[in-house]
């Protein structure tokens, strides 16, 4: 299924496929990805111990269920060939073949680093970012929970099992973002979009269009009584609840609420495409629900031009 949106002068066309969403506009291609199969059996669980031939077939097994379940992550203990083989499969939605691919390494927090040319020269230019196993194109980023890059051809990815991955899209430039309670909180959509509006020539947040992917919904996500305060007095709106007092009195929070106002109050326009809770729906990987894979969301933008005044930094 296709959509197209007019937002101001630009059109930003959706896609729905099996296994991701794709968001393309302005030169950004974006997916959304989900679990490739839907069927938990087949998405969790250790292979029985056995030995000899059926050993080695149920080793077989197990790496297909890995490949065929869509995990990207590294961390998770799937088979690391398994997961470079999906992240290919999620480069392949955009479109690309081969690129340099920057990921995260996800803390809870607010910092945002900021690609450009010099990233993939040396260590010390990258803010200490590291080449991951298995793949030379891939760069680790510590401590960081927003990429921001103005370059083409340059993949940037963010792993989510629960926490809400944001789309930025600027003028001339792009970021993502990982955004959970503890960095929403930290004010990671703040600061994304103020090292975005410096990435996209200084142009203003009311140019900036950002697309809200899959997360838990406020129907599981409870919480104690503490961070619900927290969560009322740093995002409060009358418009929109953001925790929820069900089962027993307890206090739900809803992240994607939580999301909307941080963004309305950044002065960025939001789309929300309409995704299911992801504990509920097993189509997607749920930290709350047990599961240990990962979905991500990946950019790239495939515009020729190249955005040399950014430098490489956290902010």
């Amino acid at each position: 299924m296709r959509k197209t949106l007019k937002i101001g002068p630009d059109d930003f066309v959706l896609t729905e496929l099996a296994d991701a969403l794709l968001v393309q506009g302005r030169g950004v291609t974006a997916a959304f990805t989900r679990k490739r199969l839907a069927s938990d059996e087949r998405a969790s669980g250790p292979v029985q111990e056995t030995r000899g031939a059926a050993a080695a077939e149920n080793a077989e097994e197990e790496r297909q269920r890995q490949e065929d379940a869509g995990n990207l992550s590294f961390t998770v203990g799937d088979d690391p060939a398994c997961v470079r083989r999906n992240r290919d499969w999620a480069l392949s939605l955009l479109g690309l073949s081969a690129c340099p691919q920057v990921w995260g390494e996800q803390v809870h927090g607010a910092r945002v680093f900021v690609v450009g040319q010099s990233s993939f020269l040396d260590e010390d230019s990258s803010g200490g970012a590291t080449s991951e196993s298995v793949c030379s194109q891939d760069l680790l980023v510590p401590g960081t929970d927003a990429l921001v890059t103005g370059l083409s051809l340059v993949a940037l990815g963010i792993l989510t099992a629960d926490c809400v991955p944001i789309l930025l899209v600027g003028e001339d430039a792009m970021a993502i973002v990982h955004a959970g309670w503890r960095g929403l909180l930290a004010g990671v959509i703040g600061a994304a979009v103020a090292a975005l509006q410096q990435a996209s020539s200084g142009s203003g947040a009311d140019r900036i269009i950002a697309f809200v992917g899959p997360s838990i919904g406020a129907c599981c996500f409870e919480v104690g009584p503490e961070v619900a305060d927290m969560m009322e007095q740093a995002f409060p709106s009358p418009h929109q609840a953001v925790v929820h007092h069900m089962k027993r009195n307890r206090p739900y929070v809803d992240l994607r609420n939580c999301v909307h106002v941080a963004l309305s109050v950044a002065g960025v326009l939001f789309v929300q495409p309409l995704f299911p809770c992801t504990r509920c729906d097993n189509g997607f990987f749920s930290h709350r629900r047990g599961d240990r894979g990962r979905q991500a969301l990946v950019a790239a933008r495939s515009s020729s031009e190249i955005f040399p005044r950014i430098s490489p930094g956290l902010f």
